[in-house]
């Protein structure tokens, strides 16, 4: 029987109590990304043993609002005409998420008997927002949509820092913003231009535009060498803190009991594109100046923000990962609805059926 909390206040002020003893607690256990990790799985586990854990919209929002401002800061000239040269490979990533997404959907529609339609969209690799909404705008499962890219994430989430722990990174990859002092008046300066950013992105409609409103702007300011503070580490903690327990709270018991199929589609589907994205990192290391582990970061089926903060906290090229997924975000996102419009709907003739 689930626990319920009266006041919203209260399940608000207690998932995050937890989650900083967690992030505290993994921190003193070495976990890689102690502050997003910690509090992701012991929030998750929390819910589904049934506590009524919750947190506000504003919390995610502002940890993505962070999290680009700090990509931002690792911008430079040099980065940029590196990425430019590396397009070429931004491409094969892109056409890469698609043979993706056709397996994807065959192996969850086929083998863990999801229908078709749902599977599409639980194994496209676009942003989790983005695709819920694409599911819902077309009548599907959006909850089974939201809750098959939740757990994507944690499991990548999960395995890929765990893996880059023990092979012994960080890199070397020179941080723009480091080379800057902290100042407060910039710090000001920032955050009033990266709100520029967010509402010009809302105006527009474009997605991630807390996330991505803040990084265009302040990567603009250090690429035009507008230098004006550092962004302290005590800030990236609490973004990946607030990232953390947004994500953990997603996970409820019933999505596990009555969902098992698809749990467990998206799990072997997740590992499989993991698998994938290393294999083809290594293949385009061949031909790239990147270091392997930008590449993999850059190819592994995890989110925009979550795989930028991993670059930063290990020291590798924060811009090329951030830049890899924001052109395969758009790419799926645009041909995603393509495909369904005209290709998958004219084979999958049969209605939907609710799970």
């Amino acid at each position: 029987m689930a626990i319920v909390f009266k006041s919203p206040w209260i399940p608000w002020l207690l998932t995050y109590v937890i989650a900083i003893i967690s992030g505290y607690v993994a921190s003193y256990l070495n976990f890689p990304l102690p502050w997003m990790l910690g509090p992701l799985l012991v929030v998750a586990l929390l819910c589904v043993l049934g506590f009524n854990l919750k947190v506000p919209v504003a919390g995610r929002y502002t940890g993505q609002w962070i999290i680009g401002i700090a990509i931002g800061l690792t911008f430079s000239p040099l980065v940029v005409k590196e990425i430019v040269r590396d397009f070429p490979f931004i491409i094969l990533v892109c056409l890469g998420s698609l043979l993706l997404l056709s397996f994807g959907t065959w192996l969850l529609w086929r083998i863990f008997k999801i229908p078709m339609r749902t599977a599409f969209f639980c194994a496209a690799l676009g942003g989790a927002s983005e695709m819920t909404n694409l599911a819902d705008r077309h009548h599907q499962r959006a909850d089974l949509v939201a809750a098959a890219h939740s757990l994507r994430l944690l499991i990548v989430l999960c395995i890929v820092p765990l893996l880059f722990q023990i092979w012994g990174t960080p890199g070397d990859f020179e941080l723009n913003a480091l080379n800057r002092n902290f100042s407060i008046q910039g710090s000001g300066l920032l955050l009033l231009g990266s709100l520029c950013g967010v509402l010009l992105f809302r105006f527009l409609n474009l997605p991630n535009a807390f996330l991505l409103g803040p990084l265009l702007v302040v990567a603009l300011m250090a690429i035009f060498a507008i230098e004006l503070t550092s962004w302290p580490k005590l800030l990236s903690n609490l973004a990946q803190l607030l990232l953390g327990t947004a994500l953990g709270v997603r996970f409820t018991k019933e999505f596990i009991a009555h969902a098992k199929n698809l749990a467990i589609g998206i799990s072997v589907y997740t590992v499989i594109c993991i698998c994938f994205s290393v294999l083809f990192a290594l293949l385009i290391q061949q031909l790239s100046d990147l270091d392997i582990e930008s590449l993999i970061l850059s190819n592994v089926p995890g989110g925009m923000a979550e795989m930028g903060i991993t670059a930063k906290v290990f020291k590798l090229n924060v811009p090329a990962v951030t830049i890899f997924h924001i052109f395969r975000m758009v790419f799926v996102i645009l041909t995603a609805e393509l495909i369904f419009k005209y290709i998958l709907v004219r084979f999958d003739r049969q209605p939907e059926k609710s799970q």
